[in-house]
């Protein structure tokens, strides 16, 4: 396959494909990757190009302040993005940090759209997972919350031949996302 998007001097040390919709629509199935020595973490949004994908890549989070050092960034099951700043001690292997500065600690944002709804019971903590049946769990592969449909997949795959039937039911979903969690299992 060919390279999607080159990155040039930069250090990256995460990538992530955020699944829900809490940044908006257009943010869905794109890819976040931090930059630890560029002091960023990028968006980049996959558009078909032949058999493959090439990036449409834009900058997410930037700063100036040569202290903040984008480690990771996850997806909250609330569709917020955290990003893991180490900050300015960690100074092993990379060109950009060689001054220790034990005392910059780092920090943990949280990044959200303004206004973006608030989503009930993003993990499903609320749901009586343990009296669902097959059939209904085999429902939850196509949900809007990750966690959601995450955890019905690691139920149904516990539960074995006996959810087969349910699971073959669900086949005919019209939902490319419940079809897709289908064979994930």
């Amino acid at each position: 396959m060919p390279i999607m998007t080159h990155m040039g001097p930069a250090a990256p040390c995460s990538v992530i494909r955020y699944e829900s919709r809490g940044l908006g629509n257009d943010f869905q199935d794109n890819l976040f990757v931090c930059q630890f020595n560029l002091h960023k973490v990028t968006r980049h949004r996959l558009e078909p190009d032949g058999a493959t994908f090439k990036t449409i890549d834009t900058d997410f989070v930037t700063s100036d302040n040569p202290d903040f050092h984008p480690t990771d960034v996850i997806e909250d099951a609330d569709g917020t993005l955290l990003v893991i700043d180490t900050g300015g001690w960690y100074k092993i292997c990379c060109p950009t940090s060689q001054l220790s500065k034990p005392d910059v600690l780092g920090a943990i944002y949280r990044i959200r759209r303004i206004g973006a709804p608030s989503i009930e019971d993003p993990r499903g903590l609320k749901m009586p997972w343990e009296k669902l049946t097959s059939e209904e769990m085999a429902k939850l592969l196509g949900d809007e919350r990750p966690a959601v449909y995450k955890r019905a997949m690691a139920e149904l795959a516990k539960r074995g031949p006996e959810a087969v039937p349910a699971m073959k039911a669900s086949l005919g979903s019209p939902t490319l996302k419940h079809r897709r969690n289908w064979f994930g299992l």
